[in-house]
């Protein structure tokens, strides 16, 4: 299962300042992301820190949010330039003119996906399905876990292919929602849950601090 999503930046406003030291415009870029802990926060403190060293006339700080509620309000009152969001948000935004998508992003190669570009999810499984289970019809009645009700990932996605097979969120003996990807592999792990769907550069990123 993937589903493609071409980037998940967004951007409002920048304000210009001058800079004392060396008597040029600088750009001071307020950056904020609703994706940790999921994306380890080091991730967008490295792509921050690149920006900084390209440009060089440009000062950032970057902003930790787990609350997607109140992602409108925050652009409205411009207290963000640039963020990073999951694609349920940006379409929230976009319908309320907020924030545009940036022509730009990150490029994300899914190990299975030879060299297409895209916004891919895995579905994983506790080990104890791993001899019964060989596609994801197999999961009827299992313990399954998400993230959110409003994650692309998470639910729209999974109700995606449930409506190819003819089932419903019924097709599932029991659902629970764990609030972030990270907290339903854990789930996964601990045995709480037998199957979830999680945005694959989590996995992956999770997959490598935990080999």
């Amino acid at each position: 299962m993937n589903g493609e999503l071409n980037g998940n930046h967004v951007i409002q406003s920048m304000d210009y300042n001058t800079n004392d030291n060396n008597n040029r415009q600088t750009v001071r870029l307020r950056a904020a992301t609703y994706l940790s802990p999921s994306i380890p926060i080091e991730y967008f403190e490295i792509i921050l820190d690149y920006l900084k060293t390209r440009l060089g006339y440009i000062d950032t700080s970057l902003r930790y949010e787990s609350n997607t509620r109140n992602i409108i309000q925050v652009f409205a009152d411009n207290e963000i330039d640039i963020a990073w969001i999951s694609g349920t948000s940006h379409i929230q935004l976009a319908q309320k003119g907020k924030a545009a998508l940036l022509p730009v992003s990150s490029v994300h190669i899914h190990p299975d996906a030879a060299d297409s570009a895209g916004y891919y999810c895995d579905v994983i499984i506790h080990e104890s399905l791993g001899s019964r289970v060989k596609c994801f019809a197999e999961l009827r009645g299992c313990k399954w876990v998400y993230n959110a009700s409003q994650s692309l990932t998470g639910h729209y996605i999974t109700m995606k292919e449930l409506r190819h097979l003819g089932e419903n969120s019924s097709f599932f003996g029991h659902k629970q929602e764990s609030a972030s990807d990270l907290q339903s592999i854990h789930m996964i792990l601990n045995r709480q849950s037998d199957a979830t769907i999680v945005d694959s550069n989590c996995l992956q990123i999770f997959l490598a601090r935990n080999p």
